[in-house]
């Protein structure tokens, strides 16, 4: 079993795995929620106990005021933790563990010398650091529209929503950018190597064609490492038979980057995987946030009740952590220990 077929088997178990885990606590904390309502009821039918006179004025819960006043409200939790928010720390503690396991491959992958100097080439670390600044930039948003629904500011509420959903955007516009450099750039790559493959054929003596041990037609599909050792063979066979265009035709071809594409090599699999998850992340953040808008604009959220903001806040505060991680991982990390 090869190592790209290896992580994905351990991408799809681990997301099996964790999507039973957080089932399996969300139904044993609602058995729990539904076991202590319960007893609280049977304990509330019990005949209370006088001990003394009555007190003269008896002081309504807060639940039962808002009943008396013809208010309608929602019975807290019996475990004394708001549903949204116990639900939410739920997904993310499953998120965790799954972003978990995507990392440690890649750093597997990358100790092992699966990745190499050419893949990382492929990186524009400049356009990332950016895209990276836009995304903390939408996280601190967030914590601002937090503080003026609290300050019962509506409209610099909406604001903030709206600046981190236009971040937000932003973000996922330079990751499609970035896709679609690379997929530009092992298109020219592969191209290259077929010029690099027909001038050899055309150039090369048939002594020379005979001695190789490789295939000139599948270049594209060697590791990096034996690329490389053919690349070397041809241009030293270049030189010899002063063979000048050939050797400049190769001299170009590996000073380009590789680029990367989903299932070219080791290095793009696990980056578009894990990118990949990252971003439907994003998207599925800032489709929630537009239906935040939505409803903060219906007059949904106040004072004293905008938990569904906070729940919103929390999710959008996980995925700019976990890019932090994924960006030192990938794009800082490996060219310090490669070069």
């Amino acid at each position: 079993m090869d190592s790209l077929t290896l992580f994905l088997l351990i991408s799809v178990g681990a997301f099996a795995a964790i999507i039973a885990i957080a089932g399996g606590l969300a139904v044993g904390l609602s058995r729990l929620d539904s076991a202590v309502r319960v007893e609280q009821a049977r304990v509330a039918e019990l005949p209370p106990m006088e001990i003394g006179p009555p007190p003269a004025v008896k002081t309504l819960s807060p639940v039962s005021q808002a009943m008396a006043d013809g208010g309608v409200v929602e019975p807290p939790s019996s475990l004394q933790i708001d549903h949204g928010k116990l639900g939410i720390w739920i997904f993310l503690s499953s998120e965790i563990a799954f972003f978990g396991v995507l990392i440690s491959s890649f750093v597997v992958f990358l100790v092992s010398g699966l990745i190499t100097e050419g893949d990382l080439a492929t990186l524009n670390i400049p356009l990332t650091s950016l895209s990276t600044f836009l995304l903390l930039a939408s996280s601190f948003a967030v914590v601002q529209s937090l503080e003026a629904i609290e300050r019962d500011t509506w409209a610099e509420m909406q604001l903030w929503l709206v600046a981190t959903l236009v971040l937000g955007g932003i973000f996922i516009g330079i990751q499609a950018f970035e896709w679609n450099e690379f997929t530009l750039m092992a298109t020219e790559y592969e191209e290259g190597l077929l010029r690099v493959s027909e001038l050899a054929e055309t150039s090369l003596s048939e002594e020379r064609l005979a001695s190789l041990e490789f295939s000139l037609g599948d270049l594209a599909a060697l590791t990096p490492e034996e690329r490389s050792a053919a690349l070397g063979t041809l241009s030293a066979y270049a030189q010899v038979d002063g063979l000048m265009a050939l050797e400049n035709e190769i001299t170009e071809v590996e000073e380009l980057p590789f680029g990367a594409t989903p299932l070219q090599g080791t290095f793009g699999t696990v980056f578009y995987v894990l990118t990949g998850f990252h971003g439907l992340h994003v998207l599925i953040g800032l489709i929630w946030l537009t239906i935040v808008i939505v409803l903060s604009s219906q007059g949904r959220y106040t004072v004293d009740n905008h938990t569904g903001i906070e729940t919103f806040g929390l999710y959008w505060h996980f995925v700019d952590i976990v890019w932090i991680v994924l960006f030192t991982v990938i794009y800082l990390i490996p060219n310090f220990i490669i070069s």
